[in-house]
């Protein structure tokens, strides 16, 4: 195992400490599909042994995907989970395999020994096309426990691949789609169901559409999914008031004001989500809880475009009124730290799994009161770890959809992150942090001459 485990992206399994907390359904929501997902898993005359769970951006997808995995790991039918963010790294479509088999090998002992054997073999397997992977790890090692009538896989486990829109490639993309699918159409029994999760574009449809092997659950914005995100919006709020009785009166929030911010997020849960966690963010400065929800709302209300049709429309809303709580004078440095996140995001086959925030900070050659208070604002959209775990805590974007809204002029508006801007920005900073040595190793009285920097330099390659 230890051949494997550089191959693999331990960031992207359901448990990792990258994602945690990780996006989770609220207790009495989504209780339907669940339901349907739960009876997909347990029937024994069940038509799919392969399921596409589909919808928008910001739909709530990847929390069903997280609570339906963790029911499935509390039943022990959990194999693997694969959650693939473009922003955050875990995207890279090498990965995704030797991932898999690493989770899977410790949920089956027997499959662990013969794959184990298989690479020692082979070393240079990990090193070959996917297809071969998957046959070879993946096809080959559960059919001969099959074959055996092993008593690890007489009943089907979960493996699920989420966000799969956002696997580095469209080629790659439907590469996994149509490898899963050859396999559930040979080896119909075969002991693993496998749970695919993504945004319905084109492409994945026009594959899907071809593959009468899969079974589909639609993510709808629909009254179900209204009522869902209100009974979260007033869970939070109630969470809200009641640990800050001192600041919070007892009838907060006002009805009206909820109900601003149901109708603009119409059945969106990340619009919810966001809303909630500005709302939430007593970093931010803005006052108290009350305060920023005043200062949402008649955003929301005011807005020209609060009556927009798309649901993404609501989700902008939200996502400019964050930017411009940025003060004009710290914005420059903000925006700084937005082109980095978002070039590294854009960057094929960058290597690593992601910066941590001193890495980021370093690299900027920002202090750490300046770098800090340059995202004290934007705790809603961006993890951002405290200063005691930025040597080793990722700085992210907490959703896709706030570095898509970030790239799209007509959304974003003068907050746009250009990308040739992008580009030319950060082939400058690179190549004055090469120019001056700074990508070697480096002596403690190199790193204490860089006066600027108010932590020492990482060495993260």
């Amino acid at each position: 195992m230890e051949l494997l485990l550089p191959y693999t992206n331990p960031d992207a399994a359901m448990d990792s400490s990258a994602r945690d907390p990780p996006p989770k359904c609220h207790p009495g929501t989504r209780v339907d599909i669940i339901e349907q997902l739960e009876e997909w898993l347990e029937s024994l005359s069940r038509e799919y042994d392969m399921l596409w769970l589909y919808g928008p951006a910001g739909t709530g997808k990847s929390a069903i995907a997280q609570t339906f995995a963790e029911l499935c790991a509390e039943r022990n039918r959990l194999g693997a989970t694969f959650f693939f963010s473009r922003p955050n790294h875990r995207d890279k479509p090498e990965s995704v395999i030797p991932s898999l088999a690493y989770q899977l090998a410790y949920y089956c002992p027997a499959y662990k020994s013969i794959i184990s054997q298989t690479i020692v073999d082979d070393p240079q397997l990990l090193r070959k096309a996917v297809h071969v992977q998957f046959k070879r790890l993946i096809i080959e090692p559960f059919s001969r426990l099959q074959a055996q009538g092993h008593e690890d896989v007489r009943q089907p486990f979960l493996v699920v691949l989420d966000g799969l829109d956002e696997c580095a490639g469209v080629r790659a993309q439907s590469q996994f789609i149509n490898m899963i699918s050859e396999l559930v159409r040979l080896k119909r029994g075969f002991p693993i169901l496998w749970l695919l999760c993504s945004r319905p574009e084109s492409h994945l449809k026009h594959v899907f559409s071809r593959i009468p092997e899969c079974g589909r659950l639609e993510l709808l914005l629909d009254e179900g999914s209204r009522e869902d995100v209100e009974l979260f919006l007033r869970d939070s709020f109630a969470a809200i008031r009641d640990e800050n009785p001192d600041i919070v009166p007892s009838n907060w929030p006002p009805e009206d004001q909820v109900r601003v911010v149901l109708r603009v997020a119409s059945g969106l849960f990340v619009v919810g989500s966001v809303a909630f966690r500005y709302v939430d963010d007593p970093a931010s400065g803005l006052g108290t809880p009350v305060e920023r929800l005043n200062t949402l709302v008649a955003y929301l209300v005011h807005s020209e475009r609060v009556g927009a049709k798309s649901p993404l429309a609501a989700l902008d809303l939200v996502y400019l009124q964050i930017l411009s709580d940025v003060p004009s004078e710290v914005f420059p440095v903000t925006r700084r730290v937005l082109v980095h996140l978002a070039f590294r995001s854009l960057v094929e086959n960058f290597a690593g799994r992601g910066t941590p925030a001193q890495a980021v900070c370093n690299m900027l050659q920002f202090d750490q009161s300046t770098f800090y208070n340059a995202l004290r604002h934007l705790h809603s959209v961006l993890k951002v770890s405290s200063s005691e775990n930025a040597a080793h805590e990722q700085l992210e974007f907490y959703h896709a959809s706030f570095h898509d809204f970030l790239l799209e002029p007509s959304r974003s508006g003068v907050f746009t992150l250009k990308r040739q801007e992008m580009f030319a920005v950060e082939l400058k900073t690179y190549m004055l942090w090469h120019q001056s040595d700074h990508s070697a190793h480096y002596h403690e009285a190199q790193i204490q001459s860089m006066s600027h920097l108010s932590w020492g330099l990482v060495d993260h390659h």
